[in-house]
């Protein structure tokens, strides 16, 4: 196991967050054009709040769960010592054992 994380998460988090508040910010504009003539601005602000709402929470859960994998994987670090292969069977080894001839 690695304890690098990989770049693909921080990514997805970083693009969530990113959307997030574009969706926060399209839904403020829409709301300050909101008039009773164009109540169709107050509606689309609303869903642009509810997927802000839905990206952010997706952006807390994705560092959440990034941040708990960095946990698991530091205390499993502190265990021991970092595993190690076996060697690999010699023909020699396998005939003085009598497991070929």
């Amino acid at each position: 196991m690695s304890d690098d994380i990989g770049w693909k998460p921080v990514w997805e988090i970083n693009l969530n967050f990113l959307r997030a508040s574009v969706g926060f910010s399209l839904g403020w504009l829409m709301w300050q054009a909101y008039s009773p003539e164009w109540f169709y601005f107050g509606f689309v602000s609303v869903l642009c709040w509810i997927g802000g709402a839905k990206r952010l929470i997706q952006a807390l859960w994705g560092l959440m769960r990034l941040l708990l994998r960095k946990r698991k994987l530091s205390r499993y670090r502190r265990q021991g010592t970092t595993p190690k292969a076996d060697k690999l069977a010699q023909e020699n080894d396998l005939r003085a054992r009598g497991i070929i001839e």
